[in-house]
């Protein structure tokens, strides 16, 4: 397929863009760790100081699981591209600065579940699941890029999307992207 000259200039293999964002959900993880501190406690309290900081253990796990799915999803996602052109570096910058938020929401949670607060815990909950959203938001619109833009797709790629088989269950977390399916397939024309 030629790409019109209008193109020239402007598209790109996505090996830069995979690099980038390796390297950015790399720096979202290590921020979510700095949150897990060694506890202030008297000589012979650290097991119950380090007890006392369950809700941080469990921010960080369902984060880290979070991102760890976004990854994944960027990964297959972009092992379905053959080429970027600048809408498609946008819409991805827009997923990781979503995607960048989740170590906030995660300290704020984690932070409202130590101090017992339902209210507070409440607010703290509805603004993880505000970013949640905001992410989803972020990667209907890759995708609804990707659905306009099909000749960035590589040829065994379906240029339609198509949904998950019956039956299945989409996994917790996973970004808006399991109901919706970019399938490879073969070519037989």
């Amino acid at each position: 397929m030629s790409v019109p000259e209008a193109d020239l200039g402007t598209r790109s293999d996505t090996s830069r863009a995979v690099a980038f964002s390796d390297a950015i959900f790399a720096i979202i993880i290590t921020l979510l760790v700095l949150d897990l501190r060694v506890p202030d406690v008297p000589p012979g309290r650290l097991l119950s100081g380090l007890l006392e900081q369950w809700p941080s253990y469990i921010a960080y796990l369902a984060s880290y699981s979070y991102v760890a799915v976004v990854w994944l999803n960027h990964k297959a996602t972009f092992n379905r591209i053959k080429q970027a052109d600048r809408g498609l570096h946008w819409v991805n910058l827009f997923v990781l600065f979503s995607t960048a938020l989740l170590p906030f929401p995660t300290i704020v949670v984690s932070d409202a579940l130590q101090e017992h607060n339902n209210t507070d815990q409440r607010v703290a909950v509805a603004f993880y699941a505000l970013i949640g959203a905001m992410l989803c938001a972020a990667w209907l619109a890759f995708f609804h890029y990707l659905a306009r833009n099909p000749d960035l797709l590589k040829e065994q790629v379906s240029r339609t999307p198509s949904f998950a088989p019956s039956g299945s269950v989409p996994s917790p977390g996973s970004s808006c992207t399991s109901s919706r399916v970019w399938s490879a397939t073969s070519s037989r024309r």
